[in-house]
């Protein structure tokens, strides 16, 4: 072989074999959290047929069951959110914002939010947390997530 070639296979190997990397562990890391939200949802009696996860959070729904889940995954501490869907009418997007104080009206979402509004009143209202600037500081597609969310929510809602 010649030193062009050698070099080439060089130059090629410090492209590609980071890049694999990234892609490897970044698929290692969902892998784990929906290991997560199944394992979570197992002690619960939930089967998870649908999931989508998004930061430390896995947002799932049981179709069978009619149930909705949301595990929220922090280092030490797990939260499960459930929510029996044939109690409840509809399944909203609620969205908290603060105002900025700018003189351009330039709101700042403080809180993403699914609510599960219940059929009859003595039924407690069920929210998902699923982004709060507190917790998450960076809002990247939670709203696109949530309102996707919902949608597949009320499809399994208005089924009663």
């Amino acid at each position: 072989m010649n030193s062009i070639t050698i070099i080439g296979i060089i130059i090629t190997a410090l492209i590609i074999v980071p890049i694999w990397y990234l892609i490897h562990t970044q698929g290692a890391g969902k892998r784990k959290l929906e290991k997560e939200i199944s394992a979570l949802g197992k002690g619960m009696n939930i089967s998870i047929s649908e999931h989508e996860s998004f930061k430390n959070k896995v947002i799932g729904i049981d179709r069978e069951g009619f149930k909705g889940a949301l595990a929220v995954l922090t280092p030490g501490d797990h939260k499960l959110y459930i929510a029996d869907l044939k109690q409840f009418n509809r399944c909203s997007v609620n969205k908290e914002l603060l105002n900025s104080g700018s003189k351009y009206d330039n709101d700042v979402v403080n809180k993403i939010t699914l609510r599960f509004t219940p059929k009859n009143k003595g039924t407690e209202e069920v929210t998902f947390p699923v982004y709060s600037e507190a917790e998450d500081k960076d809002l990247a597609n939670e709203l696109m997530v949530a309102q996707n969310w919902a949608e597949k929510f009320n499809l399994v809602i208005h089924k009663f």
